[in-house]
Parts: C-alpha cells; structure tokens; sequence
C-alpha cells in the first residue's frame, strides 16, 4: 500500500520565513536569493530590495507563486495585515471575503 504524505513546511516556505524574520534587509534578500536561485530565476539585488516594504512585497509575491491554491497563503494575507488580494482572475478581494462568518448556531443562541 503505497503512503501518502502531506508536507507540514516546504523549505523554500522555510527560507521565506527566514527573510521575513532577518535581522537586516540584506539578509533577508540573501534567504530570498536562494530560492529563487534554485529555481533559477535571476538573484536580486539590495540595491533594488533595499527597504523592508520591498523586501515584503518581494516576499508576497514569492509566497503567491509557492503556495498558489493553498491555504497558507490565507495566513500570510492575514498575519500581515492585507486589507486587497488579488481573488485569481484579477479582482481584488476585501477583507469582508477572507473572514469566515459565525456559525449560525453561534449567531442564533449567543454563543461566543
């Protein structure tokens, strides 16, 4: 019987989560390169990433082409805040779509 696994993190999700986390925007590009790299899409450089919103938008796009379908990319939307996404065909998403409702149960009896 064959197993299947489901991956819990892919390393290229672990070096995102290392540039996210690094302690200057250089090392935050060197985390990015080296994914990028693997894939081998050209490096980039810290004279064009050289601030932490670039750096962020650089890693917002390289969490969509990683994890496109996926719901972790729900959590990037909103661990960072992302008030328009873009829902696919080029419609942008409000926040009032990314949040589940209440149950209707939770609604109908006043539990929270």
């Amino acid at each position: 019987m064959k197993q299947r696994l489901v991956p819990i993190v892919r390393l290229p999700e672990m070096y995102y989560i290392a540039a996210e986390a690094a302690p200057t925007v250089a090392a935050g590009v060197g985390y990015l390169n080296v994914v990028r790299l693997a894939r081998l899409i050209p490096a980039l450089g810290t004279d064009v990433v050289n601030t932490p919103a670039l750096l962020d938008a650089e890693l917002q796009k390289e969490y969509r082409k990683e994890l496109y379908g996926e719901g972790q990319l729900w959590f990037w939307y909103k661990r960072k805040n992302v008030t328009t996404i873009p829902d696919g065909v080029g419609n942008p998403m409000t926040q009032a779509k990314y949040t589940f409702p209440l149950p209707l149960g939770e609604i109908e009896f006043g539990v929270n």
